[in-house]
């Protein structure tokens, strides 16, 4: 946008003014240090990346960059405080809790919001979530919500859209888990039944218990 545009500007206008370069006089210009404007911006605007800052000789500088793509919404219950995150999980801007199955949808019971342009959590949880929404989508199970859970430890739940919640054992491997899931639900629970069903527990190794 315009506004974005003339703020991304103004960074760059005082990072050179603080450190007494003048643009318009052609021999300033080899002094400028681009890979700082590039770092600057990134910090103080987290939604963008591929920030690009390059010596244009004959205009100054020209500065580049792209709009984050959000792929999901991660909430920290005890700030109420929901952001949006990006593929490599870093938050980069505030946003009110949503529902559905359009993004990745996260209740975090246990962590703490930092601050825009950090990471929403560890990347090993993260990837976790990643992957167990990709896998559970390609057994045709649609999770409209993802929750780490404040009172259990070493526990993810997954909500899905007919309402009975997956609890997953984040110290078991995740293929064994999915399996005994699959297996339980074509063997031991018909459609008619899933309907009924309020959470499906795969946290203990080799069992499966449900209600």
């Amino acid at each position: 946008s315009r506004n974005g545009s003339l703020d991304v500007r103004s960074v760059a206008e005082n990072y050179l003014a603080e450190k007494k370069f003048f643009i318009p006089k052609f021999n300033n210009i080899f002094l400028v240090n681009t890979a700082q404007i590039s770092s600057l911006i990134s910090e103080k605007f987290p939604s963008a990346e591929n920030v690009k800052v390059q010596k244009d000789y004959w205009h100054g500088l020209k500065i580049s960059l792209d709009q984050k793509e959000a792929v999901g919404v991660w909430c920290y219950a005890k700030d109420n405080q929901c952001v949006y995150f990006d593929r490599h999980g870093t938050a980069f801007d505030t946003v009110t809790e949503t529902s559905g199955a359009i993004l990745l949808n996260v209740s975090d019971q246990k962590g703490n919001f930092n601050k825009l342009g950090q990471p929403v959590s560890n990347l090993e949880l993260f990837k976790l979530i990643e992957q167990t929404n990709d896998e559970l989508k390609k057994g045709k199970i649609i999770a409209t919500k993802f929750i780490i859970p404040e009172a259990v430890d070493f526990r993810l739940d997954a909500q899905t859209t007919q309402g009975w919640k997956i609890y997953f054992s984040t110290k078991e491997d995740l293929a064994k888990q999915l399996t005994n899931l699959y297996l339980f639900l074509s063997q031991k629970i018909t459609p008619e039944k899933r309907g009924r069903l309020v959470y499906i527990d795969l946290t203990v190794p080799n069992r499966v218990y449900y209600k």
